[in-house]
């Protein structure tokens, strides 16, 4: 599990920016050192829209109930 925003505190020292791009840029790039990849999983919760879940190169859109 990675906590994005104390990540992006205590690593890179800013504020994260919550872009539903950047979390499917760093989903992306985490798969590149998983041993498998296909077993990663990300679900982003945008404030506004679907929940979009990603698994391996696919994309659904959740629909909120």
């Amino acid at each position: 599990m990675l906590a994005f925003d104390p990540w992006c505190y205590e690593e890179l020292h800013v504020p994260p920016a919550p872009e539903v791009s950047n979390f499917k840029g760093i989903f992306h790039h985490l798969q590149i050192y998983a041993k498998n990849p296909a077993e990663l999983r990300m679900i982003i919760g945008p404030r506004v829209g679907p929940v979009i879940f990603l698994e391996d190169d696919q994309v659904e859109l959740l629909r909120r109930k």
